[in-house]
């Protein structure tokens, strides 16, 4: 049922895209090109405790287990907005150099961790996502987000959608200003020869 993506906002700058895949469940993607390495946009997702910094409405992020420089485990909060109630997800990530693509994923899924969960939160479920990076001809990197995840709870679909679509954007904005800072241009030990 996948449907054609559609456009939320594009300009020069950040790129929104999202569609529907079933009837209740909306995937986004999101583009954006800036002049920085590929491990600088992994370092900054590593980068827990900035993240609430710039990734809209999350609260927290824990690293549950740290399995290897390209694998981890992954517990995030979601702040909650009336008439939003909190969420939380725990995901498995892992990084990839896609050589016949040339470019470098972080796929994410979620994971069944149970006793990390709070009682107060809404916990999302069929996550699915990944972060693309590649290098183009100006040596600019092509940073891509494209997932889904189900939000669960009493929210209407349309209302989760417009939510999401509204974070990406200034989540997307903000990872411009974040990814250039120079503590994030340092190699990443799951990237050889970036």
């Amino acid at each position: 049922m996948a449907e054609e993506w559609q456009t939320f906002e594009s300009d020069e700058l950040v790129s929104i895209y999202y569609r529907d895949i079933a009837e209740d469940l909306t995937e986004f993607k999101a583009l954006t090109s800036v002049q920085v390495s590929p491990s600088a946009l992994f370092n900054l997702l590593e980068d827990i405790v900035n993240v609430p910094n710039w990734m809209h409405n999350v609260e927290q992020v824990m690293i549950i287990k740290d399995i290897s420089p390209e694998e981890k485990i992954v517990h995030t909060k979601f702040t909650g907005f009336w008439p939003v109630s909190p969420r939380e997800m725990v995901t498995y990530s892992e990084i990839r150099q896609e050589k016949k693509a040339s470019r470098i994923t972080m796929h994410i899924k979620d994971i069944q961790h149970p006793e990390v969960l709070s009682q107060d939160r809404i916990l999302m479920t069929d996550v699915k996502a990944a972060w693309h990076v590649s290098k183009d001809n100006e040596g600019q990197s092509r940073i891509e987000y494209q997932g889904y995840a189900r939000p669960n709870g009493s929210l209407p679909h349309f209302l989760y959608r417009q939510a999401a679509l509204s974070a990406l954007q200034v989540s997307f904005y903000r990872l411009r200003d974040e990814v250039i800072k120079s503590k994030y241009q340092i190699p990443h030990p799951a990237i050889p020869n970036d």
